[in-house]
């Protein structure tokens, strides 16, 4: 096939991934969110006639340390590249990479020094997300790093093992940033974790999804395009990608299958489910394992969300799609050969691990967060970002009851705040989901609803290294839907 009829190919089916999300019922849609975090498949006719996945899987590397002292040296280079993504090399950004970047893997406890060089001709930053470090180690906009310049933040390993990640957090150019490749996935292990029964061979039975939608033109350009339009309704794609690679294919070795999914896009919300409707389990939210794996069918992941699942492809035919579902749609993202799949040794534990659950009384503050977009702008409490002003001051040690609302405005908002991860205690004051009971960094406030979380604040963060809370809807980030706490 040549490289015009790939395209060709590719607006074909955009063009269809666009008239399906434009087809759904509002009223389905909004009684669909407000009940469930999944969606009814059978409603869907599947049908993958018009698809080819001939590009293996690529699995991003590990990457590798020098240990000194008992302290892990990693070097990464924040770099310009291209990459070829569908018969055409564009530029893009990577992280030891040519687009996205290497592995971070890590164990808790581990003491890291973190040497990041920008040889971009810009500024940039490195913000590890999800982790809990001191503001001066956390990457935001406040630790930028300067073109030949680089940073070399150290610390130790605090977080409970899980999926987090890393990205660019440059302040007004964090969305084109990170469009353009600046954004790895980090695992950390723990005692836990390499105790479980569970799949564990990374890149083999354990599998790094990192999950985006991108913009092709009809000339295969990947394109970035800010705009009015773009900063308040974020910038969508029309082609998914999975690890950098279009319609990628894997040849599962075994039966029994964990992939480690990183919504990586921008700011759409994706609802994930296989082709043939199979249940699978989540194991995990953001900040690490549940109590008990969930047995699900389709699942809803915003945008920096991260969620663990395993699914038993033992009976499934020769090939099985992982699909994104768009408004009573669907978009094959990615094949599965289960012809060679032999069983595996491992299983679906019931019981995973148990999670200090934080009383409500332990809070001694309540705080309200209005999220708002009004008349072209984007605020958090009417306030629109202001990177020298402190807009909370938190108590070190403390404990604390956010109430977190979207006061005006038609869309969602993926909520991320730095330096903790949370507990969602409630929606509307009903109980929070059966997928987000867990610990949290990532939270999907819908409009007019009020979504209570609870948290522990014991890492520094003074007011010259602040700590962000803000939507992770990269556009309305860099647009001015943030605010900053400082810790003490």
């Amino acid at each position: 096939m040549t490289r015009r009829e790939i395209i060709k190919k590719i607006m074909l089916l955009s063009s269809s991934m666009f008239a399906l999300m434009a087809c759904e019922d509002k009223n389905i849609r909004a009684k669909k969110e407000k009940n469930s975090n999944s969606i009814n498949l059978k409603k869907i006719k599947l049908t993958n006639d018009i698809y080819n996945f001939n590009q293996k899987l690529l699995i991003p590397d590990i990457e590798k340390y020098e240990l000194k002292n008992n302290i892990k040296h990693f070097n990464f280079k924040i770099q310009k590249a291209s990459k070829n993504f569908i018969g055409k090399d564009v530029p893009t950004y990577g992280v030891n990479a040519d687009y996205l970047g290497t592995t971070l893997r890590v164990k808790t406890k581990d003491l890291v020094s973190l040497n990041v060089e920008n040889n971009l001709d810009i500024l940039t930053t490195c913000h590890w997300h999800g982790w809990h470090v001191e503001g001066q180690n956390d990457g935001s906009m406040h630790q930028s790093i300067a073109p030949s310049k680089s940073w070399n933040p150290s610390f130790e390993i605090k977080n409970h093992a899980g999926t987090y990640f890393y990205h660019s957090h440059a302040h007004g150019k964090t969305a084109e940033q990170v469009y353009k490749g600046i954004s790895g996935m980090i695992i950390v292990d723990d005692d836990i974790s390499e105790n479980l029964d569970i799949p564990n061979e990374y890149g083999v039975d354990d599998i790094p999804l990192i999950v985006q939608d991108k913009f092709f033109t009809q000339e295969g350009d990947m394109v970035y395009t800010k705009s009015n339009r773009t900063t308040m309704m974020g910038h969508m794609g029309n082609t998914y990608l999975v690890n950098g690679v279009y319609q990628p294919k894997i040849e599962a070795s075994t039966n029994l299958l964990r992939f480690r999914i990183l919504n990586a896009s921008n700011a759409r919300t994706i609802f994930l489910g296989f082709s043939d409707k199979r249940e699978f389990y989540q194991i995990a939210t953001d900040g690490g394992f549940m109590e008990k794996s969930l047995a699900l069918n389709s699942l809803k992941i915003a945008p920096a969300e991260r969620i663990e699942i395993m699914v038993d492809i033992s009976n499934a035919k020769n090939e099985l799609f992982l699909n994104a579902y768009e408004n009573y749609g669907f978009v094959p993202i990615m094949k599965i050969d289960t012809s060679n799949a032999k069983k595996s040794n491992h299983k679906v534990p019931s019981f995973l691990t148990k999670i200090d659950w934080i009383n409500p009384k332990e809070a001694t503050t309540t705080r309200d967060i209005n999220l708002a977009m009004r008349h072209g702008s984007l605020s958090i409490n009417n306030k629109k970002f202001l990177g020298s002003r402190i807009d909370e001051e938190v108590k070190l040690n403390s404990t604390e009851i956010w109430n977190l609302k979207t006061t005006s405005g038609p869309m969602d908002h993926p909520f991320h705040i730095h330096g903790t991860s949370f507990q969602v205690l409630s929606r509307d004051g009903n109980p929070p989901l059966d997928t987000e009971r867990g610990w949290k960094d990532v939270v999907l406030i819908r409009p007019k609803e009020v979504v209570k979380v609870i948290m522990r604040f014991n890492y520094k963060a003074d007011k010259n290294n602040p700590y962000m809370y803000h939507c992770h809807i990269l556009e309305h980030e860099d647009g001015g839907m943030m605010g900053q706490f400082s810790v003490s």
